[in-house]
């Protein structure tokens, strides 16, 4: 029986913790919901992750919403969402963290980072984390069984990354330090890795985890440099925790494991997409209790890094560049809507101080809208460049773009297939199918639907 079918039986044991029933359904929900869903994390917000997973598998999803006018759209997810728990797809997520020794935490969980909490609606439905983060001695409990006495033992390889623990990683939980995070461009000038790389060193020796994305570019710099002082720095990644992205950066995070910790809201086995990376922004702007943009041009997604963080209620800074940098646009554009301007991490250490000072007494997103530093305006400036008119704004098919297989593959995807690998529902599906195909985006190819070669 599966996690899914376990759930949701009247066979279930009555013994089970609420706990232990929490954290199984959303393990479940986390394999079977794309992150910041918003109408999931609505009905998280009314309901149990327990209740929320038997709706789904009975397709009553729609009964949970008390918005009538919701309903319609509520039970075409619910179709799509079923298709992703397939038996035996959670129980093989498990086996691959268990591989790489990573584990599961959960609101529930004495170190979840509460400073998630604030996302509200978009807050993850658990982190997947391997590293210094929290209790290493925590095992999966096996989700064929309805108790906890039952758990799935960790199978311990020594290869790659699936080394077994160091002692760095059975240190003290990180969750309790301060958080700083640090973003910016990927194609990064010498200026900006060096400036990224010291900031990072800096604010590592003062005592502060340093907090990026792993990527290329500046967050890699800011990586290395706490740990060129020993000191610890978290990875959050857009794909699943078992996978090393970029595959360049495998020996890195590795070492961040090591001193750190390297967190990922998607199942193990995920593959990164553009919206992912989107969406894993947000929990790097919760984290840090301010962020730091060193170079980042107009449309870099290290604005939308920033700008989530403003809505937070974090400070947002910036490093100033060459006027004539096209990579410091973006941050100089911060600037100009009211981040702090930094040049140093004394700068970004006091410019976050009256933040931290605040968020002792107040809990929340509002807690530090009056501190000085979170005038930065939240709305994009207009883009330079004009939208094509055939561009999609609808969330399903910007999700089908991503799913569908491109113009030079072999055979196309069909509409169950791409039900699954969106969570979206079939007749959704079609639907926005037609509305691509009819601007040249999707085309259908034999019994099947790919991307079109002019897009």
């Amino acid at each position: 029986m599966s996690v899914t079918q376990d759930l949701v039986s009247p066979r279930s044991a009555p013994s089970e913790s609420a706990v232990e029933a929490d954290r199984l359904a959303r393990l479940a929900l986390n394999h079977a919901v794309e992150p910041a869903d918003p109408q999931i994390g609505r009905l998280l917000e009314l309901h149990s992750p327990v209740e929320v997973l038997a709706a789904i598998r009975t397709d009553q999803l729609p009964d949970l919403d008390p918005d009538p006018s919701r309903h319609d759209r509520l039970a075409d997810r619910s179709t799509g969402l079923r298709l992703r728990l397939e038996p035996g797809r959670v129980e093989a997520g498990i086996a691959a963290a268990d591989a790489v020794f990573a584990r599961f935490v959960t609101p529930s969980d004495s170190d979840w980072p509460v400073r998630l909490d604030d996302l509200g609606q978009q807050r993850p439905i658990g982190i997947w984390a391997i590293g210094s983060w929290g209790d290493q001695s925590y095992e999966h409990p096996n989700p064929a069984s309805g108790h906890d006495s039952d758990q799935v033992q960790t199978q311990h390889q020594d290869q790659g990354r699936n080394s077994s623990p160091t002692d760095a990683e059975r240190s003290a939980p990180l969750p309790t330090a301060e958080m700083l995070s640090i973003v910016g461009a990927r194609a990064c000038t010498g200026y900006g890795s060096y400036v990224a790389g010291a900031l990072g060193a800096d604010l590592a020796s003062a005592g502060m985890t340093v907090v990026s994305g792993a990527a290329l570019g500046i967050d890699a710099a800011a990586h290395r440099g706490a740990l060129a002082v020993g000191g610890p720095t978290i990875a959050v990644l857009a794909c699943g925790i078992d996978r090393a992205y970029p595959r360049a950066h495998e020996a890195l995070l590795r070492a961040i494991a090591e001193h750190g910790a390297v967190l990922s809201e998607l199942p193990p086995g995920a593959a990164p997409t553009r919206f992912r990376f989107l969406h894993r922004n947000r929990i790097i702007a919760a984290l840090g209790v301010g962020t730091v943009v060193v170079e980042a041009a107009h449309r870099s997604g290290s604005l939308v890094t920033a700008r989530l963080a403003a809505e937070l209620g974090r400070v947002v800074m910036a490093v100033p560049g060459p006027v004539t940098s096209d990579q410091s646009a973006g941050a100089h554009e911060l600037v100009r809507d009211g981040a702090t301007l930094v040049t140093q991490a004394s700068q970004v250490r006091e410019a976050c101080a009256s933040l931290t000072a605040a968020s002792r007494e107040l809990c929340g997103p509002g807690a530090a809208t009056a501190i000085p530093g979170q005038r930065i305006r939240t709305a994009r400036r207009a883009p330079t460049q004009s939208v094509r008119p055939a561009e999609p704004a609808d969330p399903i098919e910007e999700l089908l773009l991503e799913a569908l297989p491109s113009a030079t593959a072999d055979a196309g995807a069909d509409v169950f297939a791409l039900a699954r690998a969106t969570g979206v529902g079939p007749d959704a599906v079609f639907a926005a199918l037609g509305r691509l195909a009819a601007c040249g985006r999707a085309v259908k190819a034999g019994g099947g639907w790919m991307l079109s070669i002019k897009r």
